[in-house]
């Protein structure tokens, strides 16, 4: 019990670091969407833990990762399309309402 606490307890705080770094950061997209993978990796891990601790069925889980993965493969291609178009991924150099 105490290592399901402490496990639970890591997992939480190491979401709220991620949604931190993912807040204060504003230079480029790419970090931004690694940033994004690690909060969903601690969310995915939260999950799992809670899902294991009360004897739940884990399908939804594998639902949780085929969304995260579409997510994370079209966040990358808006990236890419980005750069293409703008040249660099810096968030502060471009205006993206007029784009």
């Amino acid at each position: 019990m105490m290592n399901l606490n402490f496990n639970m307890f890591l997992i939480i705080f190491f979401m709220f670091l991620s949604m931190n770094l993912f807040i204060m950061n504003f230079k480029n997209i790419l970090i931004n969407l690694m940033m994004l993978e690690i909060f969903i990796l601690n969310v995915f891990l939260f999950m799992y833990n809670l899902m294991n601790f009360f004897k739940m069925n884990i399908y939804f889980i594998f639902l949780f990762l085929t969304i995260s993965i579409c997510e994370s493969i079209m966040g990358l291609s808006l990236m890419i399309l980005l750069i293409r178009f703008k040249g660099n991924d810096y968030i502060n150099l471009m205006n993206l309402i007029k784009w």
